[in-house]
C-alpha cells in the first residue's frame, strides 16, 4: 500500500470509526476506511491540473492543461494522442464526447481524438432545443455552430455579430443566447432562425463585470454569480436582478469564485467554506444552500476555473491542482463527537508564559491579559477537517464564523468579566457539546478601586480649588468693575460739579452784566438829572426878569429832553453794558432802521411799551404798532414772542 511510513507492519487496529490503525517501524499510520473521499494524486506531474473531467463509454477521461487523458483498466491514464495542449471542457451529446480545447474542437472515440472545429479556444457547448443535429459552443472568438451530416459533426458557421470571448454561455429557448466576459459584461444575442447571425444584441448595466464571475442555466432560470451576489434573468430586455434570499446566503467574505456546474437536481459552486450547491426543496420553490465540509485549499484549482463533474449516481469528480477527488455525497458522514480544551495560556508583557488551569473562574492579572486556547477534537479523517465557532460575552454575543483553527487568540482583552463558549463542526454534525470557560482580567493599579478613590479625590480638590480660584478672580474682577464704576461715577459727579459751577458762574456774570448796565443806566439818569437841576438851579438864581428866567428854564428843560441827544447818552450806556447787542442783529437784520434798534434796546431791557412810550415820545398805542412792524420785517412766527427772541440774541 502506497502512502505508509514504512512497510513493515508491527501491528493493527480498527477504532470504533472503522479507521485502521497500523504500527510500522517508522511510526504510525491511519487509514480511513469509511471516507466517502477518494484522492487521487499525480506524483508524476504529467497530468497536471484538471480542468474537465467526463464518464463516456464506461471510462473516466480528464481534461487538463497537459492534454486528455483516458483511465485504463489498472487505474493509470493515458493521454489522448493529439490533444496535448489546454482542454477547456467535456462535453457528453447523442452518445459521442466533444473536447473543448485551445485548438478547437476534438470529437473523441475509442479511436483516439479527431479536430472538427479549427475554431480556436473552445470553452463550452449548448444543444440547441429545436436542432438535435447542431451544437452552438462558445470560443475565444464569440459563437461558431456544429452540425451533425452523413459523414458526422464537422464545423458549420461562426456566429456573424459577436466576436467577443464566450467562455459563459447560455441558450434559451427562442434562440436567445446569454454570454458573460469577465471584462465586458453580460451581453443577450437574439440568433436568426438558422443560427448563422446576431439580429439583435443587448448589453446589461446590471450585474457589473466582475472577476471569475460566472453565468449558468439551472431549474428553467438562469443565474448570474459574483462577489456582488446572486442575480436571476428577468428577460431577454429586462436584463438581470439581484436575487436577495439566494444573495443573503452567501456573504461576500466567503465569495472565492462564480464558477457554478448544474447537475440533475443540484447547482455546485466553490466557497470559503468548502464544496456547497443550491437544491430545491421538496416543500418550497426556493433554493437551499447546502456545505460539504471540504476545505477549498484541498482542491487548489485556479479561481474560476473549477471542475466539478458527475461521474456516477450521487458521485461527483472535483479537479485538483495534481489530481482529482471522488466525493460519494451520500457517504459523507455525521460524525458524533465532544470538543475538548487542551490548554489556556497567558502571556505577559515581557513575553512570558504560563498555563492556566482549564477549569475556568481563573482571576488574570491586567499584565497578562493576552490569552491563547487550544482545542482538539478526537477525529483522524484526513478530508474533514473540524471547525470552531466561539463566542465571548463580555465583548459580544454573536457567534462567529466558522473557521479551521483549533486556536484561538485573544490579545490586549480589557479588564473585566468574561465566558468564552466554543463549539464544533465535524462534517454536516455540530459537537455534542459547547465548552463554557469563565474568567476575569484585573483591574490595572491605576482603575483599581482605591485608585479611582484617589482620582476622585483628586477631582475634588482640583474642583474645590478651581472653584476657590476663579472664585477669588471673580471676586476680584467684580472689586475693580465696583472701583472703576465709582470712579466713573465720581468722574461724572466732577464733570456735574464743573459743569454747575459753570453754569453758576455764567448766570453771576450775566447778573453782573446785568446789574452793570442797569448801574450804568442809573448813574447816566443820575448824572443827567443833576446836570438839569444844577441849570435849573443857577437860571433860577441869576438876578435877571422872572419872566425871561422862566422861559430859559423852559428853554433849558427841552434843550435836555431832546430826543436825539438822549438817545446818543442812552446808546453809549447801552453799548456800555451791552457791546455785541447791536452788532449781532444787524448780522440778523440788516434791513433795520435806528429807530428799529431803538426799540430792539429797549425791548432788550424788556421794558414794556407803556415804559417805551415817552422815552420815545410817543403813545404807548404807537409802541404796539411799531412792535407789529417790526415782528414782520424779522419774519417771526406767530408764536414766537417778539420780546423773548430779541433776549435770547
Amino acid at each position: 500500500m502506497n502512502g505508509l511510513t514504512n512497510n513493515t507492519v508491527l501491528s493493527l487496529f480498527q477504532d470504533a470509526q472503522s479507521n485502521i490503525w497500523i504500527g510500522s517501524d517508522n511510526g504510525l499510520n491511519c487509514i480511513n476506511l469509511p471516507s466517502p473521499i477518494r484522492k487521487f494524486t499525480d506524483r508524476t506531474g504529467r497530468i497536471g491540473t484538471v480542468y474537465a473531467s467526463a464518464r463516456h463509454d464506461g471510462r473516466l477521461y480528464l481534461g487538463s492543461n497537459q492534454g486528455l487523458f483516458v483511465q485504463e483498466s489498472d487505474g493509470s491514464f493515458t493521454p489522448i494522442a493529439g490533444t496535448r495542449g489546454q482542454v477547456w471542457s467535456l462535453f457528453t451529446y447523442d452518445g459521442e464526447l466533444f473536447c473543448g480545447h485551445d485548438s478547437g474542437t476534438f470529437l473523441v472515440g475509442e479511436g483516439g481524438a479527431r479536430l472538427i472545429s479549427h475554431e480556436p479556444g473552445t470553452w463550452t457547448f449548448q444543444t440547441v432545443a429545436d436542432r438535435p443535429d447542431l451544437l452552438l459552443q462558445g470560443t475565444y472568438r464569440g459563437l461558431s455552430v456544429l452540425e451533425k451530416g452523413g459523414n458526422g459533426w464537422s464545423l458549420r458557421n461562426a456566429v456573424d455579430g459577436f466576436d467577443l470571448s464566450a467562455r459563459y454561455l447560455v441558450l434559451q429557448p427562442g434562440r436567445i443566447a446569454y454570454v458573460s466576459h469577465e471584462y465586458r459584461g453580460i451581453y443577450g444575442l437574439q440568433l436568426d432562425p438558422d443560427y448563422r447571425r446576431v439580429t439583435e444584441r443587448m448589453e446589461y448595466a446590471t450585474p457589473a463585470k466582475g472577476k471569475n464571475a460566472g453565468l449558468v442555466a439551472f431549474l428553467d432560470s438562469v443565474y448570474y454569480y459574483s462577489r456582488e451576489g446572486i442575480f436571476v434573468l428577468d428577460g431577454f430586455r429586462e436584463g438581470f436582478r439581484r436575487s436577495d434570499p439566494l444573495s443573503e446566503q452567501l456573504s461576500g467574505a466567503e465569495y472565492v469564485s462564480g464558477r457554478m456546474t448544474p447537475t440533475d437536481d443540484r447547482l455546485w459552486f466553490v466557497s470559503g467554506a468548502g464544496l456547497e450547491y443550491f437544491h430545491q426543496g421538496a416543500l418550497t420553490q426556493s433554493l437551499t444552500r447546502v456545505t460539504v465540509p471540504l476545505s477549498a485549499n484541498l482542491i487548489g484549482a485556479p479561481l474560476g476555473f473549477e471542475n466539478i463533474s458527475p461521474i456516477g449516481r450521487d458521485t461527483l469528480l472535483v479537479g485538483t491542482a495534481n489530481g482529482y477527488l471522488v466525493l460519494a455525497r451520500a457517504a459523507v458522514p455525521l460524525h458524533q463527537h465532544e470538543l475538548y480544551l487542551t490548554g489556556v495560556r497567558q502571556v505577559g508583557s515581557q513575553s512570558t508564559a504560563a498555563s492556566l488551569p482549564l477549569t475556568g473562574g481563573q482571576r488574570i492579572p491586567f499584565a497578562e491579559r493576552n490569552l491563547s486556547f487550544s482545542f482538539a477534537v478526537p477525529d483522524y479523517s484526513r478530508f474533514f477537517r473540524p471547525r470552531l465557532q466561539y463566542r465571548l460575552r463580555g465583548v459580544s454575543d454573536r457567534w462567529s464564523d466558522w473557521a479551521e483553527t483549533m486556536t484561538l487568540d485573544f490579545p490586549g482583552l480589557s479588564y473585566g468579566d468574561y465566558v468564552l463558549e466554543v463549539r464544533s463542526l465535524l462534517g454536516r454534525r455540530a459537537s455534542e457539546n459547547t465548552i463554557t470557560y469563565p474568567f476575569t482580567i484585573l483591574r490595572p493599579w491605576y482603575a483599581s478601586y482605591p485608585a479611582l478613590l484617589c482620582y476622585l479625590l483628586g477631582a475634588a480638590a482640583l474642583v474645590y480649588l478651581l472653584h476657590r480660584s476663579y472664585t477669588r478672580y471673580y471676586r476680584r474682577k467684580q472689586q475693580l468693575w465696583q472701583e472703576e464704576q465709582e470712579r466713573a461715577v465720581a468722574a461724572r459727579e466732577r464733570q456735574a460739579e464743573l459743569e454747575l459751577t459753570r453754569l453758576n458762574n455764567q448766570r453771576l456774570r450775566e447778573d453782573i452784566e446785568s446789574k452793570n448796565r442797569e448801574a450804568a443806566l442809573s448813574t447816566m439818569n443820575l448824572v443827567k438829572k443833576n446836570e438839569l437841576l444844577q441849570q435849573i438851579k443857577e437860571e433860577l438864581l441869576a438876578a435877571r426878569d422872572p419872566q425871561k428866567n422862566i422861559r430859559e428854564v423852559v428853554k433849558q428843560i427841552d434843550h435836555n429832553i431832546d430826543e436825539a441827544e438822549t438817545w446818543e447818552l442812552f446808546r453809549d450806556a447801552f453799548e456800555n453794558a451791552d457791546r455785541d447787542f447791536f452788532r449781532k442783529i444787524k448780522d440778523l437784520h440788516p434791513d433795520l432802521t435806528p429807530n428799529d434798534l431803538k426799540l430792539c434796546a429797549y425791548l432788550r431791557l424788556n421794558l414794556s411799551s407803556k415804559e417805551i412810550a415817552p422815552m420815545l415820545n410817543i403813545s404807548p398805542r404807537s409802541v404796539e404798532v411799531k412792535r407789529y412792524r417790526m415782528r414782520k420785517k424779522m419774519g417771526l412766527e406767530r408764536d414766537t414772542g417778539l420780546t423773548e427772541y430779541i433776549m435770547a440774541i
